[in-house]
């Protein structure tokens, strides 16, 4: 078991300690390397061990009407929005072994267009864009889009896509000429909140014709100086997270992992996934749109009783049965911490959750009071250490011989659109639409819009699971939704 003496530093601790005898040979304040949160530090790890090198990616798609987006005013946009955030003029580095992020100087850019299926330059000659992960129908745009994330690589951690649509996603929209403009940033600079703000900045930019040569200066050195405060923050509030109790709760939490062999993962061997995935989704009725985790009818039971819908859904694509090993699921949780300012970057924490043993109500997918009293319980004790970093929880899992190598059976993920501003640019407001397929971050995520388009949306690996088994899990989970989701 996790014991105190194993608990002599804290990963936070050392990578402080570690990060600072880096960065003191900096001659000035602009080239020093930037401190990555517990977040940043997964994304960019997990990049650096995967054998595709491939980073997490996320993509919003938009179709506009074709011909009504200018690509060089699109391209210092995006310029624009890179200048005013310091995480978005950065590239992702390890430095003696410490994860950095590197400012790029003002020769290279934060942010650039690419079109595809098309020239093979950039509007500015900075040669095409990677891409990120999308989901989607068919067509010519999504297919274009699918390749174009495949194939991200080195470059801006901000990129921008357009690609045509074909006669088909023109049937869609009434028969008019579209275009899809993908917006695609590394997870590792990050959020949702900062989605909203990176939205209206490209908005504001492109609006007023603006590039990376209109921010001021002193903007620009504020908005440094402000991402160091709150990066460092977030830092202490982990580091304050990574003692003993905290360490202990999350090796008792997992020690359910034994259970499944100390494993989680796919029923296939690793990388099988690659073969892309499929998804499914429904619409949820009205009144279960809008809101956040604490918003809508039972508030206090309503994220817990979200979790156990996951849990059913990932017992049956799993084939373990209601008595069956709990699948390993993970959510975000977190934001910016007390007083920093509300900068652009990656500061969600990733909690894992062990539903409790199940019951036999529970083939009848209708959760029973027990089984919400128990998982609310165990919510509310995570709770009390969700800022605990995830690398701290797999070293603490390790600690107590669990052999868990960071994976999760499944992610659950929200989207409140309702917080979210428009893709309004030069007068014309983007339609935003789905392109699936992309590589997952797990074989399993579900995702929760909530907003006018109220929807959940399941997504897996192909190659992963047996044909049948994901249309029955999702029957189960949507049969498990509580109201008001």
């Amino acid at each position: 078991m996790f014991t105190t003496r194993s608990q002599v530093w804290t990963i936070t601790t050392q990578y402080l300690d570690r990060y600072r005898s880096r960065a003191s040979g900096a001659a000035a304040d602009a080239d020093r390397p930037l401190p990555v949160t517990g977040a940043q530090r997964r994304f960019l790890l997990a990049r650096h061990l995967s054998p595709h090198g491939r980073a997490d990616l996320v993509p919003l798609f938009f179709r506009f009407p074709r011909g009504s987006l200018d690509p060089r005013r699109l391209d210092a946009a995006a310029g624009y929005v890179a200048a005013g955030h310091p995480v978005l003029r950065s590239r992702p580095a390890v430095l003696g072994g410490v994860p950095v992020l590197l400012p790029v100087g003002p020769q290279e850019p934060g942010a650039y267009v690419a079109r595809l299926g098309g020239p093979d330059r950039a509007p500015d000659g900075h040669g095409k864009g990677g891409g990120g992960g999308g989901g989607g129908g068919g067509g010519r745009a999504g297919d274009l889009l699918r390749a174009a994330l495949a194939g991200w690589g080195e470059g801006p951690p901000l990129r921008l896509l357009l690609a045509p649509a074909d006669g088909q996603e023109r049937a869609e929209d009434g028969g008019r000429d579209q275009e899809v403009l993908a917006l695609v940033m590394d997870h590792a600079v990050c959020d949702e909140r900062s989605i909203g703000r990176i939205i209206a900045d490209l908005s504001e930019g492109y609006t007023h014709g603006l590039g990376p040569d209109d921010l001021p200066a002193a903007r620009a050195r504020e908005a440094l100086c402000a991402y160091r405060a709150a990066v460092h923050a977030q830092l202490a509030v982990e580091e304050a997270a990574s003692g003993p109790a905290a360490l202990a709760h999350w090796a008792r939490r997992l020690s359910g992992l034994a259970g499944a062999g100390g494993r989680s993962g796919p029923p296939v061997p690793s990388g099988a996934g690659d073969g892309g995935s499929d998804v499914l989704s429904a619409r949820l009725p009205e009144h279960s749109g809008g809101g956040d985790h604490g918003r809508g009818p039972d508030p206090a039971l309503r994220f817990p009783a979200l979790l156990t819908a996951c849990d059913r859904a990932a017992r049956v694509l799993y084939g373990r049965g209601p008595r069956g090993p709990a699948p390993l699921l993970g959510y975000a949780w977190g934001g910016r911490p007390t007083g920093a300012e509300d900068v652009v970057g990656a500061f969600l924490n990733t909690v894992p959750f062990l539903a409790p043993p199940t019951t036999d109500h529970h083939r009848t997918g209708v959760a029973g009071d027990a089984d919400t009293d128990a998982v609310f319980e165990l919510w509310c004790a995570d709770l009390e250490h969700a800022d605990t970093p995830f690398d701290e929880i797999v070293r603490a899992a390790r600690a107590a011989d669990l052999p868990w190598p960071g994976r999760f059976d499944g992610l659950l993920t929200f989207e409140d659109r309702d917080l979210r501003p428009a893709l309004r640019l030069g007068g014309v407001t983007g339609v935003e639409i789905h392109v699936d397929g992309r590589p997952l971050q797990a074989p399993l995520t579900v995702a929760l819009a909530h907003g006018a388009d109220a929807r959940v949306r399941m997504a897996w690996e192909r190659a992963a699971f047996p044909d049948g088994a994901p249309e029955e899990a999702f029957t189960a989970l949507l049969a498990a939704l509580p109201p008001g989701a």
